[in-house]
């Protein structure tokens, strides 16, 4: 009860700006797009540069990033391929991208301390970046093919600004270059703009949203993917490394399983509000999810604690 208490007190102010986004986009006109295009274009690149630029780079610590973008790729490909025979529309490539990550930044890091405290957060973020290259690469590729052909999606994801944003972090993580310490305090603002834009977002994509058009079918795939068989392999990789190769430790299994049960992040709505892809059916299903984690994540840790 305390797990699900706390949690809730820290999600109240995200369900404060979803019912403001609500609020926004019921009762005036708003421009879903720019608020998306802001985000991909401005925001992101600098939440994107700052991650990656900051993180030490060695050989052990980039094996972390890898495996996350591993994991990623891995779920991202098999919903793909497993959606494209239940969908005959660009709900798939909603799946893809929805099964395969997670809302790992805003909701995962204040989880991740609550539950194992802050020592392992340098590896967290590590592992975050794997992810934020799998997001702004194969992810947005994903959406960008539910509503354009193979070309013009590798159009679209070559003038991906993050994407280079990306590869500028890691040259700068590489050679060791150092970040201005003025770009901290810029970062700190940055990356609350992209939780409050975001996250009114969802809100005004849900405005749009009538009960009777959700898409149950979505959700339930979508669900399998991301709280059915993304712990299950989650559970698996740990159970595997502790009894035969034993090459992570401890604070890996942590991310992990913070990993596997964050509900779906915000970008998917992002992505979709971008390139147009059913905006309102990928925030319904961000919305429900969050709620759903709420009572999902302390089973989750009850299983984790028992098996770790």
């Amino acid at each position: 009860m305390a797990i699900i208490t706390t949690l809730i007190t820290k999600l109240i102010p995200l369900y404060v700006i979803i019912l403001f986004g609500y609020l926004i986009g019921r009762y005036s006109e708003i421009n879903q797009k720019t608020i998306a295009n802001l985000l991909i274009n401005l925001i992101s690149p600098v939440i994107t540069f700052g991650y990656i630029a900051r993180a030490p780079f060695n050989f052990s610590t980039v094996t972390i990033p890898i495996t996350s973008l591993l994991i990623g790729m891995l779920m991202g490909f098999t919903f793909y391929y497993l959606s494209k025979s239940i969908f005959k529309d660009s709900t798939a490539n909603l799946v893809a991208l929805a099964a395969s990550t997670g809302n790992i930044g805003y909701f995962g890091i204040p989880l991740f301390v609550m539950l194992f405290g802050d020592d392992g957060l340098g590896s967290y973020m590590l592992a975050v970046i794997g992810y934020l290259v799998y997001d702004y690469t194969i992810g947005y590729y994903f959406v960008a093919r539910g509503h354009y052909d193979i070309r013009t999606s590798l159009k679209r994801l070559l003038k991906l600004i993050p994407m280079y944003a990306t590869l500028a972090g890691l040259i700068f993580s590489m050679f060791q270059i150092s970040v201005p310490p003025l770009f901290s305090e810029l970062l700190t603002n940055f990356r609350g703009a992209f939780v409050v834009l975001g996250t009114l977002l969802v809100g005004t994509s849900i405005s749009r949203l009538r009960i009777q058009s959700i898409d149950w079918k979505y959700l339930l795939v979508t669900f399998a993917g991301k709280f059915v068989a993304f712990p299950l392999l989650a559970f698996f990789i740990i159970i595997i490394d502790q009894h035969l190769f034993q090459i992570y430790n401890q604070t890996f299994y942590h991310i992990l399983f913070i990993f596997s049960v964050v509900p779906l992040m915000v970008n998917v709505v992002v992505f979709a509000s971008h390139l147009d892809v059913q905006p309102e059916k990928a925030a319904a299903a961000v919305f429900i999810s969050t709620i759903f984690a709420l009572f999902y994540i302390p089973i989750c840790f009850i299983l984790y604690q028992i098996v770790v």
